[in-house]
């Protein structure tokens, strides 16, 4: 069978987690699944078969993560495949699994495509015993990394060939037309309110309490209102951010949201915002793809100088880069996107940067490019 560039189609193993929940991680491994079972003959093999945001035992949990595992090894002891493809782990017991699956593709000549998802991972490799590092590194036929930065740990250690850099991208349902992107625009001109929102697990780390801080500090005159979506890490942490709410001056310029689902609804909360603001310092963030989100909505970003962000978000184009922990910074940046010329500008920018740089298309082309 051949693919559409006549090219044979390549049998690939595909071993992942896969939604729900929906996190960065499962939905990007979604994206790519599907874009290979477009082109390829690709075998699925979920690394664990069951939500782990429901209730659920350690030692279950265990035994389904073991299973899948074992369930990968002998599809490569006992099939024929030319690829194995799988998001590495970023714990020392993720590395050592992964060690495992490579010596059995090793054995079996599958060449080993690895997909760095995490910010973390670096910091992994960097405790990671040098012979054992060496075992895994020669068993690799590709590294995909999701920006640059993502990528520094192997820069000097394998052959720069093998690694290639492939963004984010995001999922058709969340995806905005021209049309609705022409109707949000002419709807800001008409209105006199500027509305926030902030995507993202709420993690202080993530920047919400400096968001918080400097949405209340803006003068009234101004209307602008805050929504915040996240899971909650800590309870406590919620409690905290409730009371501090109530304290603040203006409580009802705030609503807070518990995860979206349902992507059409999120949708929609990408349709009636005007800015989004991600002042991360997150220590292992990667590539939010809530940020490519709201670029694919023609929504502004103000975010930090942070891991990936700014090879996504470049400042006074498509968004504003703020300092790390300074409410008054990003106060100022919000309030630049009050005037309603200077946000069109930057909302074309958004849109057009997600069409040329994160659309499915751009996307996909880079990904199928790594299957040689």
């Amino acid at each position: 069978m051949l693919t559409q560039g006549n090219s044979p189609k390549k049998k690939i193993l595909f071993y992942g987690r896969f939604p729900p929940p929906f996190t960065g991680e499962t939905i990007g491994t979604s994206l790519v699944h599907s874009t290979f079972m477009k082109h390829h003959e690709v075998t699925k093999i979920e690394a664990i078969k069951m939500d782990r945001t429901l209730q659920t035992s350690r030692l279950r949990l265990g035994g389904a993560y073991l299973g899948s595992l074992i369930t990968c090894l002998l599809s490569l002891l006992t099939k024929s495949h030319d690829y194995l493809y799988f998001v590495p782990g970023s714990s020392i017991s993720g590395y050592f699994r992964d060690l495992a699956i490579i010596g059995f593709a090793r054995i079996r000549k599958v060449q080993v495509i690895i997909h760095i998802r995490s910010g973390k991972y670096h910091q992994l490799f960097d405790k990671t015993y040098l012979p054992l590092k060496a075992q895994y590194l020669k068993g690799l036929s590709k590294i995909i990394a999701l920006s640059e930065f993502l990528s520094l740990p192997f820069k000097n250690i394998v052959d720069p060939n093998i690694i290639t850099v492939v963004s984010n991208t995001i999922d058709e349902e969340i995806v905005f037309n021209d049309s609705e992107i022409s109707r949000k625009i002419s709807e800001r001109k008409n209105r006199k309110s500027l509305s926030v929102i902030y995507v993202s697990n709420m993690i202080k780390s993530k920047g919400y309490l400096d968001l918080t801080h400097a949405v209340a500090a803006i003068p009234d005159e101004y209307n602008i209102n805050l929504t915040l979506i996240g899971s909650w890490m800590r309870s406590t942490d919620k409690y905290d951010f409730m009371s501090l709410i109530e304290q603040l001056p203006s409580p009802k310029r705030f609503n807070l949201l518990s995860p979206i689902k349902d992507r059409r609804e999120l949708k929609e909360i990408y349709s009636n915002a005007d800015v989004f603001v991600l002042p991360t310092y997150y220590p292992v963030e990667a590539q939010p793809r809530s940020i490519l989100e709201a670029l694919n909505s023609g929504t502004p970003v103000i975010s930090t100088n942070h891991a990936s962000i700014p090879e996504v978000i470049e400042h006074g184009l498509n968004g504003l880069l703020v300092q790390k922990k300074n409410p008054e910074d990003i106060a100022q940046a919000i309030i630049q996107m009050w005037d309603v010329k200077k946000w069109e500008r930057f909302a074309l920018a958004a849109r057009e940067s997600y069409l040329s740089k994160f659309s499915r298309d751009v996307i996909n082309h880079q990904l199928l490019a790594t299957i040689g």
